[in-house]
């Protein structure tokens, strides 16, 4: 299974929505924790196993960074705030698309 595939497979499970979940009308997504990101198998299995791996993947894939909150960061979350990224390909429940 790609990364790609892995990934929206964590966005699409509502058990994981209070860290990654879809946003902007199921254009978008958005993702609060890098470490509950890294904590999933298929998800390391792509070698996505630290930040530089993850935007390399996300850049590979042309999934575009919409907001960056990296420079304010939540006290309760040691990795910072909610970020937002879209692919047009990329959309809540149209896991046809994902291949493209």
């Amino acid at each position: 299974m790609s990364f790609v595939e892995c990934l929206f497979n964590l966005i699409e499970d509502p058990s994981t929505d209070d860290w990654i979940h879809w946003c902007w009308g199921g254009k978008a997504f958005r993702f609060k924790s890098l470490q509950k990101l890294f904590e999933h198998r298929d998800l390391l299995n792509s070698r996505a196993t630290c930040v530089y791996s993850l935007n390399k993947n996300l850049n590979d894939y042309s999934i575009i960074r919409r907001s960056d909150n990296r420079k304010r960061p939540d006290t309760s979350d040691m990795y910072g705030g909610w970020e937002i990224f879209e692919h047009e390909y990329l959309l809540q429940g149209r896991r046809d698309l994902v291949v493209n």
